[in-house]
This record gives structure tokens, C-alpha cells and sequence, in this order.
């Protein structure tokens, strides 16, 4: 299992030259916003530092990377710091506007390009329950800036965690069997973005790694663990890979409800598969601690009613999703493939 020592491994590579160069302001001094705030005008996001945050390093200032961009470059990295705190307060007709005027003026900034599609992301996790169809007119438009993002940018992390993302929350929407064949774009977008091991804190104190490994827990758990789906597809689940890319994103954020929902699941599925007991208890403890966390936003919050209905109903675990149950049979894989 992956733990914090090997994030301040892979993140301190990337960061530590960018921090070299950084001598306007300590970013680790007590106060330290309020005397940007007072001389630039950018503000950190409100409650931030309610949000725990665990350094990937040990001397990780642990503010958000946005935040530092807007005051170390300036345009047009203010004006997509303010973009990240409307995504963050749900305000995203006003992130949309914003956005799609830089895109205009700069077409080939990848920030632009995932800050649109995140929007879309999290604008469709809001729409009800009952409309797929318009959560996945919205996730298309938000792959196809991700494409965007990976042509412009192939190195930056959050083209890939987003192309990623979004390609599973699609087939999720659709029916995971009926989207097999996304199943090796969307392992292949949040490895990349693993291997990357690029650093990249958002206004929730998440990390982009972190997030990666989170979608690759929930990959490996609703997949099926198949010989004939890796032969045919070149790839399957692993539920025990689900859980050590789960705990690894916790070991980046370890307050997040969504994260103990995942791993109870997780651990719920690993105890149907596998008769684990302790698998099962250890969903027990993940469900607790979901229930301890007061959700910080609407998706918090569907996130905490889900660990309730997987408390009242662990047979779902390994079909849980979300936004509707997934089909896990290998038998409905191969009917899907016949059609």
C-alpha cells in the first residue's frame, strides 16, 4: 500500500524547483494570506483553513497551488484562482463565463481547458438523479476539452485525472457494461496521471495524485476481476488494488466523506468476493468515520446519505456508483459484447 513517505517522494521532484524560485513572499509564514490579500488583492478561498491538509513533503506550505500561481504569475492564473473558488462555492455559471472568455483569449492554456471540464463535472454530480441525459451532455462536452488539454499539455497531471474522470463518470451514467469499451482509456488516463506524481493542491486541500488514486480505487472495484475481460479488453478489476489506491488517497486527505464512502464499499465488496470478516469490519470503521465528517458541500453530503444506504444494504458494494448501480457480472460483459 501506498503511503505519505512515498508522496513526499514522487511529489517533491516536481515541486521543489518551483518553490526554489519563489522568493516574494514565505508562503509558510502565520498570516501569510492576510498580507498577500492586503498587497495583491487575491484572497484563499473561506474556510480553507478549516480543510485539513497533509503535507506531501515536509516543507509543504500546504496552500493551494492555485492560489500561489494567481500570486507569483499573475494573469491569467488571477483570474483562474477565482474560477477555482466559484467551482468550489457552486457558483458555476459564473466559473462558465469566466472560463470560456479566457479560452477565447488564451486558446492554448491548458488550466482553461480542465477548469472547463471540471465545471461540466461538477455541474452534472448536481443535476438529479433521474437525468442521465443531460449529465452526460454535459460530461461529453467535458471530454472533449480534456482531448483538448492532452494535446496541449501532455505532461500536466490534471489533463489526465480529469480525462479520466470524466470518461468514468460517462460510462457510470451510461451503464459500465454497456461503456466497456472506455475501460482502457480510462485506466490509462488516471495511470498516467499516477506516474506523473505531479503535485497540484486544489481550494479543497485535495491533491491532483490523490484524486487519481481515488478514481483508480473506484475503477478496480466496480470492474470485474476476468481473465476474459483482460484478454479481450486488456484490463479488469482487482479489489484489493481498490483498496490500496483508496488508502492512498486518503493518505492525501484523510477528512474527505467521499473517500470513506469508497472504501466501504471497498472493503463491503472485498468481504462479498472473499469471505473476509476483517474486510468487513473494516467497512464497519470507514462507515463510522464517514458519519463523524460534517460534508463541507452538496456533494458531501450525497456522498454521507450513500454510507448510510451501503450501511443498510452491503450486498450493493461492488455495484455502488454514485449516480446509479452498476452491473459487475462478467456474464452481462460478454452479452454486451455480443450485441
Amino acid at each position: 500500500m501506498l503511503t505519505r513517505t512515498l508522496i513526499l517522494t514522487f511529489c517533491l521532484g516536481s515541486l521543489l524547483p518551483a518553490l526554489a524560485g519563489a522568493a516574494r513572499y514565505d508562503f509558510r509564514a502565520l498570516g501569510i494570506e492576510s498580507k498577500i490579500l492586503e498587497e495583491t488583492g487575491i484572497r484563499l478561498n473561506e474556510g480553507y483553513r478549516s480543510r485539513e491538509c497533509v503535507p506531501a513533503y515536509p516543507s509543504d506550505h500546504c496552500l493551494p497551488t492555485g492560489f500561489v500561481d494567481a500570486v507569483e504569475k499573475g494573469a491569467p492564473f488571477d483570474d483562474l484562482w477565482r474560477v477555482e473558488v466559484l467551482i468550489v462555492d457552486e457558483r458555476d455559471a459564473e466559473a462558465d463565463a469566466i472560463l470560456r472568455e479566457l479560452a477565447l483569449r488564451y486558446p492554448r492554456e491548458p488550466k482553461v481547458m480542465w477548469l472547463l471540464a471540471k465545471n461540466l463535472f461538477f455541474r452534472s454530480e448536481r443535476l438529479p438523479g433521474h437525468d442521465s441525459a443531460g449529465r452526460g451532455k454535459a460530461l461529453e462536452e467535458a471530454i472533449d476539452w480534456t482531448v483538448k488539454c492532452v494535446e496541449a499539455a501532455p505532461l500536466d497531471i490534471n489533463c489526465h485525472l480529469h480525462r479520466g474522470a470524466l470518461l468514468a463518470r460517462l460510462s457510470t451514467n451510461n451503464g459500465v457494461v454497456r461503456s466497456v469499451l472506455n475501460g482502457p482509456a480510462v485506466r490509462d488516463a488516471w495511470q498516467e496521471a499516477v506516474h506523473l506524481k505531479h503535485h497540484y493542491r486544489f481550494p479543497s486541500a485535495n491533491t491532483s495524485w490523490g484524486a487519481a488514486n481515488y478514481g483508480l480505487g473506484i475503477f478496480k472495484r466496480l470492474v470485474p476481476d476476468s481473465f476474459w475481460l483482460n484478454l479481450i479488453f486488456g484490463f479488469k478489476g482487482d479489489i484489493n488494488q481498490s483498496i490500496a489506491y483508496l488508502q492512498a488517497a486518503r493518505s492525501t486527505k484523510d477528512d474527505q466523506v467521499e473517500i470513506y464512502t469508497e472504501l466501504a464499499a471497498a472493503y463491503f465488496c472485498k468481504y462479498a468476493r472473499e469471505g473476509d470478516v476483517g474486510a468487513r469490519n473494516r467497512a464497519r470503521e470507514a462507515l463510522e468515520t464517514c458519519f463523524s465528517i460534517t460534508p463541507p458541500d452538496k456533494i458531501s453530503e450525497i456522498s454521507q446519505q450513500h454510507c448510510r444506504m451501503l450501511r443498510a444494504t452491503p450486498e450493493m458494494a461492488c455495484g455502488y456508483s454514485r449516480d446509479r448501480q452498476q452491473e459487475t457480472s462478467i456474464a452481462r460483459f460478454k452479452e454486451e459484447l455480443n450485441k
